[in-house]
């Protein structure tokens, strides 16, 4: 009741208020799309305290989570004194979306002059205004924070002491048995927040209860206890596991052998290749793989038996392909050739034989793949597998063939495009001067064109090729008048242009790929973040942090990626 008044009261209080903003800011927040909906609530910036209160309220009881999401960071920003009693009262709602936007508002008022005040909501009759003041106290209190909290593990209400065992986990105070008693709970996110409170700690009085968890009638509480259970390691856990992949449930069998290869090193290879005979296909596919992981070699032969056996499941035989490929087993080749070869056998794993051959960098592998490209027919799918393949491989051998066989007349792109992207691949200067005359002699508008000459340029490992691309780009969007607009003609050049020079890998890129950044076409942007994240650059960090525009809408998981591995790269090369 409270929440449907609140809605009436600030339509009317949106209609009524004085100022030039008004029907443009309800107009917005009404709007379907939920970028129009914050954008309106982006609007509040210069209106008074007062004129913007009722609208940031009315966004946080949408029930719309992005736009109630911004409200709440709005007011959390703003810390409106007249709205923090009110605020504490929309606590209660039933609905988490607004609980969760409330509570960022909440977070935003300062400690100084309000964790008194918050500190008296622990003793409220509200569970969900104890939770709150929980997590307020967990995020500002300093040494009187233990003691205020300690005793909300034993809390009657389990969402409280729920946030008591988040807020004291890294406290010296023993939160696991809290834990372990929520792991029971009727609501899914209690177990799962239990779950990842306790997760790091590998504590030993919590591996049977996450085991149990494994049978869990909700999937996104067992991936949670499964994650958990990985971080657990020691002689003493490959025995539970050993014991674990006999089960009787496949679902079990395969999560052990995939524990087993990542935590049990040597000791659970007999364990793992038990499994190669077990009669469900998803536990062998997990032995072939683990057995992978641990790059144990000797278990070539019997790969090769299941990849040359039709009587395999083809999962089987793939996982067995790959296997033999990425550990380069000597005598694998025929029989891989033998599938790539055989128009029996189904398309994907020919295809997949063809990427397979490239990681055999020998002759044998060379001829059977450049025959049969040559050979294939033009819209066969081993033929432009084998394209790809002989990119992969780089032996400049194969670039006669594949420049004659990029002057064929193709009426679809597909061919074309493995065709120019694996003589890029190959590199070089002879690769250089082909790809440099289809860019001069063909209309780079022409999607023929322009979405792959300009990438097998940027990658082709002559410095000419990315340093001609970076040029183009720099004068399209300082010159061309069409960029962005409806009669957009470079569209595919650039997106093209701007993922080569990201997988060039080269961070002499960078400005070009900054400018791409801002590029008016979202495609383009979506690319340019993409290759940021190739790039070793630290300093593309707050040209994407910081533009409002990389993290708004449908670009802003892409900006998160971009940001995840450019930090993980730079971190790992220790710059």
């Amino acid at each position: 009741m409270f929440l449907r008044m609140l809605t009436l009261v600030a339509a009317v209080v949106i209609t009524v208020t004085p100022t030039a903003y008004a029907d443009d800011i309800w107009e917005y927040l009404n709007d379907e799309d939920d970028a129009r909906a914050i954008e309106g609530l982006r609007l509040t910036a210069s209106l008074p305290d007062e004129e913007a209160l009722p609208y940031l309220l009315y966004a946080v009881v949408l029930q719309r989570t992005p736009v109630a999401k911004e409200a709440g960071r709005l007011l959390a920003e703003r810390r409106i004194p007249d709205a923090f009693d009110e605020l504490v009262e929309m606590l209660d709602t039933d609905d988490r979306r607004t609980r969760e936007a409330v509570s960022t508002g909440l977070m935003g008022y300062q400690p100084e002059e309000y964790f008194d005040e918050v500190v008296e909501l622990l003793g409220d009759i509200s569970p969900r205004r104890r939770v709150f003041a929980v997590e307020y106290i967990a995020a500002y209190g300093a040494d009187e924070k233990v003691e205020l909290l300690e005793g909300y593990l034993e809390d009657p209400n389990e969402n409280v002491r729920l946030a008591a065992v988040i807020a004291l986990k890294d406290e010296d105070v023993d939160v696991v048995p809290v834990a372990l008693e929520l792991f029971s709970s009727e609501t899914t996110k209690v177990v799962i927040d239990a779950i990842s409170a306790i997760a790091d700690k590998t504590d030993p009085r919590a591996f049977d209860p996450l085991l149990a968890l494994l049978d869990h009638k909700y999937t996104n509480v067992v991936l949670p206890a499964a994650d958990a259970l990985f971080r657990y390691e020691g002689d003493e856990y490959v025995d539970r596991f050993a014991e674990l992949s006999t089960d009787v449930d496949e679902e079990t069998r395969a999560f052990a052998v995939r524990w087993l290869s990542a935590s049990g090193g040597e000791r659970a290879i007999p364990h793992i290749m038990a499994r190669l005979v077990d009669p469900k296909v998803q536990v062998v596919v997990a032995a072939v793989q683990g057995l992978l992981d641990l790059e144990y070699r000797d278990a070539g032969y019997r790969f090769q038996e299941m990849l040359a056996n039709i009587d395999y499941a083809d999962e089987i035989r793939f996982a067995a392909m790959r296997a033999l490929a990425e550990m380069g087993i000597e005598g694998s080749e025929p029989i891989i050739a033998d599938i790539l070869t055989n128009p029996s056998e189904l398309a994907p794993l020919r295809t997949n034989a063809a990427i397979a051959l490239s990681f055999f960098k020998n002759d044998y592998a060379f001829e059977v793949l450049y025959n049969e490209a040559e050979a294939g027919e033009a819209d066969s799918p081993t033929k432009m597998a084998s394209v790809k393949a002989l990119g992969i491989m780089g032996d400049e051998r194969a670039l006669p063939l594949l420049m004659e066989l990029a002057d064929e007349p193709y009426g679809e792109l597909d061919l074309y495009g493995h065709i120019v992207a694996a003589i890029g691949m190959i590199g070089g200067p002879d690769a250089y001067e082909y790809l440099y005359g289809e860019y001069r002699d063909n209309d780079m508008s022409e999607k023929r064109y322009g979405s792959v000459v300009p990438y097998a340029l940027a990658i082709c490992g002559d410095e000419r090729g990315p340093d001609l691309v970076i040029e183009e780009l720099t004068r399209l969007y300082a010159e061309d008048e069409t960029v962005g607009s409806e009669n957009d003609e470079t569209i595919y050049f650039r997106i093209a242009a701007v993922t080569g020079l990201g997988e060039s890998g080269d961070a002499d890129t960078a400005d070009a790929v900054a400018m791409a950044l801002k590029d008016p076409d979202e495609r383009v942007v979506m690319a340019a973040l993409r290759a940021a994240g190739n790039l070793f650059d630290i300093e593309m960090l707050p040209l994407i942090k910081d533009d409002e525009r990389l993290n708004t809408g449908k670009i802003a998981l892409f900006t998160m990626k971009a940001v995840e591995a450019i930090e993980e790269r730079c971190g790992a090369s220790g710059e």
